[in-house]
């Protein structure tokens, strides 16, 4: 039922935009909503009986964990819009190759790798910080690149991106693995898992439609828009995972 209601939300999110969004796409996101809700009752039918549901759904009332993953869903969704979105505005608004787009973005990749380690060492009290100062800094990183720049200062705001999307990473597994009990750190490691390829389709799907459909009125006004756009998405991460360390823990 979880594999249904997932084809039915990312099959027309990948392919909607170039079939023009026919009425099989609408059908099939409106859809996804009651298979995902009967999935929730079935699971806590499963838990109820003694077995062990695929998903712990109850994990998902706890706001420590409901926001972190929210958030979590939004800033995979702004790394993959703007590895999608680089892509194009390289390649079809100023002609590059394809090997220069896909150097471009090393930089916020490269940055990524390096926070984890640095995190690991850090009191629990600096890695509460993580993951809403790593949703600021992507939000200084978007809105450097909407203002426009040549490559170089573009491959700096990237190298920033990725440290700010390295400690949202790693800050909120930390948070996740803090705020469950350790029976339940299977299950939490599945919805962290999930939620990031779900958020990353959303946001190229989304932000991959934005940047096309203002393409017409020039490749750079389309970037600044989505980049701006992707910037706002940031922010409302950071407030997300900010609230989701001022919730109240649930006592193990």
């Amino acid at each position: 039922m979880l594999s249904v209601g997932l084809l039915l939300l990312v099959t027309p999110l990948v392919f909607g935009q170039e079939a023009g969004w026919p009425t099989w796409t609408w059908m099939c996101l409106i859809g996804s909503v009651p298979v995902f809700a009967l999935f929730a009752v079935v699971e806590r039918r499963v838990a109820a009986s003694g077995r062990a549901p695929l998903i712990a759904v109850h994990l998902l009332a706890r706001p420590r964990i409901s926001l972190a993953l929210c958030a979590q869903a939004s800033i995979r969704a702004a790394y993959f819009a703007l590895l999608f979105v680089v892509a194009l505005y390289l390649q079809q608004g100023l002609g590059a190759s394809p090997t220069y787009s896909g150097l471009v973005p090393v930089s916020w990749v490269a940055t990524f790798a390096l926070v984890g380690p640095v995190l690991s060492r850090m009191d629990p009290q600096a890695r509460s910080l993580a993951a809403p100062v790593g949703g600021v800094l992507m939000a200084v990183s978007f809105a450097g690149v909407a203002l426009g720049a040549d490559v170089w200062w573009l491959v700096a705001l990237l190298g920033v991106g990725g440290v700010g999307y390295g400690s949202a990473f790693s800050g909120t597994l930390a948070h996740l693995t803090d705020a469950v009990e350790p029976r339940h750190a299977p299950d939490v490691s599945g919805l962290f898992n999930t939620t990031l390829q779900v958020g990353g389709t959303l946001g190229v799907a989304a932000f991959g439609t934005v940047y096309l459909n203002l393409a017409g009125a020039g490749p750079r006004h389309a970037f600044a828009v989505t980049s701006w756009a992707l910037a706002a998405l940031s922010i409302t991460a950071a407030v997300l995972f900010h609230l989701a360390n001022r919730a109240e823990s649930t006592p193990a």
